[in-house]
């Protein structure tokens, strides 16, 4: 397994992509995603917030690669009041791309898995449209 060697700095929350969903002690997520040919597309952002509304640690790794593409994890974050009650916390958060290989056209799959110092850990199983 590669690891993205990033560590997104506590209530654990898995931010989607406008909304943030709770953990569950260990959880499958399966996504589709639709991308363009040639064109990189943001797949996830995940982060962690504390009970006290402080950035928690959350890992991110790839547990399967994108055979037709590439799957990269880049440090982000999120604007104050994403976390409704957290209203002051600026949410660290780490956002996944998928690009696909130059000329591809079809479908891909990759598995992220995001894993907190608690012993909370997700998979999410990437099923990728490139058009």
């Amino acid at each position: 397994m590669a690891q993205f060697g990033l560590r997104v700095t506590s209530v654990v929350l898995a931010f989607g992509l406008s909304h943030a969903v709770a953990f569950a002690q260990t959880k499958d997520v399966e996504k589709s995603v639709t991308v363009t040919a040639g064109q990189a597309k943001q797949i996830g952002v995940f982060g962690r917030v504390t009970p006290e509304c402080e950035n928690g640690k959350v890992s991110v790794k790839l547990a399967k690669p994108a055979v037709n593409g590439t799957v990269v994890a880049r440090p982000a974050k999120l604007k104050r009041g994403t976390v409704q009650k957290c209203q002051n916390l600026e949410p660290s958060v780490a956002a996944i791309f998928y690009q696909p290989k130059p000329g591809f056209v079809g479908s891909d799959t990759a598995v992220v898995e995001v894993s907190t110092d608690d012993g909370k850990t997700e998979r999410h199983e990437y099923t990728i449209t490139v058009e």
